[in-house]
C-alpha cells in the first residue's frame, strides 16, 4: 500500500543538510526526504515505545496501591 505523501517545511542547520546529502551520495537513501522520513520513523518508534513503558509502569504502580 502506497502512502499519500504531504509536503512540510522544516528549517535546519546547513550542517544537517550537508550530512543528509552525504547519506544520499553514499547511496544509503534515495533522497533527503527518504532520509528525513527514516529519522522521523525512528524518533516516533523510540518515543512511542518510551511512552508505552512509562504508562505501563504507572498502571502497575496504581494496581499495587
Amino acid at each position: 500500500m502506497k502512502l499519500k505523501m504531504h509536503i512540510i517545511s522544516v528549517k535546519m542547520p546547513r550542517s544537517y543538510i550537508d550530512a543528509l546529502d552525504g547519506l544520499v551520495r553514499r547511496g544509503l537513501y534515495s533522497s533527503r526526504s527518504e532520509a528525513v522520513r527514516a529519522a522521523v520513523r525512528l524518533l516516533l518508534s523510540r518515543e512511542l515505545t518510551h511512552a508505552h513503558r512509562v504508562s505501563s509502569k504507572r498502571a502497575r504502580v496504581v494496581e499495587v496501591v
